[in-house]
């Protein structure tokens, strides 16, 4: 029963080895999303506008930490410049504060992007802050978000050079 115990256990770290190598891990948020404690920071925007998501957070303080999962289905149209992994993660304050200043969106009431699978967690301090559907296709990059809908970048670039400043995570599982 022990031998079989083992193998077992065994087999299981074998595949989730091969799936992390691969890109492939299993991301689970366990964090309850803690709007109270970002929605004030949001900005107020008008349609129109250029909207700077993250301009009154202060990345210097505290402990932040932000995620990029991208959704296996998501791979195929997946903007070269990433690399296909499933959970990049970045708590760098130098890489946090470039988000701030360059992830600047093009903000259109009702805008509505028809499906998106890949997702962008911020957490501060262990709770989830903001929840955001993210594509980082090869011609169209953005976040989708329950706040303001459709959110487009003015400079799709920049958006995505700040997402590849995010570390890979290789563990199997990852818990956030």
């Amino acid at each position: 029963m022990k031998r079989i115990f083992i193998s077992l256990v065994a087999i299981l770290l074998l595949i989730a080895v091969v799936m992390s190598l691969t890109g492939y891990n299993l991301t689970i948020p366990v964090s309850k999303i803690n709007n109270n404690r970002l929605n004030p920071l949001l900005p107020k925007v008008k349609p129109g506008e250029r909207l700077q998501l993250f301009s009154n957070c202060d990345f210097s303080k505290d402990d932040w930490t932000a995620y990029i999962v991208i959704a296996p289905e998501d791979f195929d149209g997946l903007n070269p410049l990433m690399g296909k992994r499933i959970c990049w993660k970045t708590n760098s304050r130098t890489l946090l504060a470039q988000m701030k200043k360059n992830w600047v969106f093009k903000y259109r009431e009702n805008d509505d992007m028809a499906t998106v699978n890949s997702s962008f967690y911020l957490i501060r301090d262990g709770h989830m802050v903001f929840e955001s559907g993210i594509v980082l296709d090869k011609n169209n990059q953005g976040l989708q978000n329950l706040n303001y809908g459709w959110m487009q970048p003015v400079d799709g670039t920049a958006f995505v050079n700040v997402c590849r400043g995010f570390e890979k995570i290789y563990w199997p599982v990852v818990l956030f």
